[in-house]
């Protein structure tokens, strides 16, 4: 830019220097104009960062590459106006630029397969393949020898590929940019146009084929209908940030039913609570991919959910237990009132429900 700028200025300057007097003109009316757009995203990015402001990480980043934009137009006007002056302003702007760009430009999304593992199949090194609740289950089975249900992942490359395939990612990041989680009306729009880009998308052939493979191996054992469970395991959910009861459960689903019922669960990672509780936690959308943990079903007496530390009263020595009569997805959420069961760790065991106290 610098030599091509010094060569124009030279020539103009030279046979018509009129022309040359109108370009300076109408860059130093440039140089005003994104001096002054800099300075405003300047200040809105200042305004989030010291009035911590909750907005999503596509917020940032689409400020970031305006402001980045405006100050390109700058150092433009700027050699146009006197191209002898700033000789290296371009280059420092450069460098400047793409370490900004280094540290907040996200890698690119892993799409290659595996598109489904078995639990069997999950390792130390799946936890941001396959999600939290899919890893723990895995490791109950292998390490303390728990009965689990049979079972397999759709990976979280399967997300990646989905949102790939059918140009996903830059229309829901175009939505969360202009996104106010403060605004239950900016929420609920959101999170329709967000669901209905899921629901309406085309699942890939390759994660179909490998999906409908996944199911014919869990009926060679299974008696009679086979029914499942398909059950969000998205990366992040069950460990700092519980996400508990955010995204969708899809239960008794039969087996021709499971990718439409793949794209419920994807979809609800866009639910208005699920957008307000990621954004408030700090957590990007790239950061949370969803796998989906597809169970056979087993017809349950009883459900529960077990905290080993009271959520309530951390320090005391209780095993908390909240229960219900049949499936656990009312429990989950918060459909019904559960019953609660505390149980003492130090022998024997005190059991406390409904606030009578029983001995085992």
């Amino acid at each position: 830019m610098y030599v091509s700028n010094l060569f124009k200025h030279w020539t103009h300057k030279i046979f018509d220097p009129s022309l040359l007097a109108k370009e300076k003109y109408e860059a130093f009316r440039n140089l005003l104009e994104y001096d002054k757009k800099s300075h405003e995203l300047i200040a809105e990015i200042e305004q989030i960062y010291y009035d911590q402001r909750k907005v999503d990480f596509a917020a940032i980043e689409h400020t970031l590459k305006e402001l980045s934009s405006s100050v390109a137009k700058v150092v433009e006007s700027l050699s146009e106006i006197c191209p002898t002056c700033y000789p290296r302003l371009d280059d420092y702007f450069l460098k400047i630029d793409t370490k900004i760009k280094q540290i907040f430009v996200p890698d690119l999304p892993d799409c290659s397969p595996p598109f489904v593992l078995s639990l069997d199949q999950l390792t130390l090194e799946s936890h941001l393949l396959v999600g939290g609740k899919a890893f723990n289950l895995a490791a109950n089975r292998k390490s303390l020898g728990l009965p689990v249900p049979r079972g397999f992942v759709i990976t979280a490359n399967s997300y990646n590929y989905f949102l790939e395939t059918n140009n996903l990612r830059e229309r829901i990041d175009h939505k969360l940019v202009r996104l106010d989680i403060n605004s239950a009306s900016s929420l609920e729009k959101t999170s329709k146009v967000l669901v209905e880009l899921i629901l309406s998308a085309q699942v890939p052939m390759a994660i179909e084929e490998e999906i409908t493979a996944a199911l014919k191996e869990i009926s060679k054992e299974h008696k009679g209908r086979l029914g499942v469970s398909v059950r969000s395991s998205a990366v992040g959910e069950d460990r700092e940030a519980s996400f508990a009861g955010q995204y969708e459960s899809v239960l008794n689903v039969e087996p021709n039913l499971v990718v439409q019922s793949y794209k419920e669960v994807v979809a609800s990672k866009y639910s208005p609570r699920a957008l307000n509780y990621r954004i408030n936690y700090g957590l990007s959308d790239r950061e949370t991919p969803m796998a989906v943990l597809v169970l056979e079903m087993i017809d349950a007496g009883a459900s529960g959910v077990v905290y080993t530390v009271d959520p309530e009263n951390p320090d005391d020595d209780t095993v908390v237990i909240h229960c219900t009569w049949g499936l656990g997805k009312l429990l989950v959420d918060g459909s019904v009132t559960p019953s609660v069961i505390r149980v003492k760790r130090e022998p024997p065991g005190e059991l406390e429900r409904d606030n009578e106290i029983f001995q085992p």
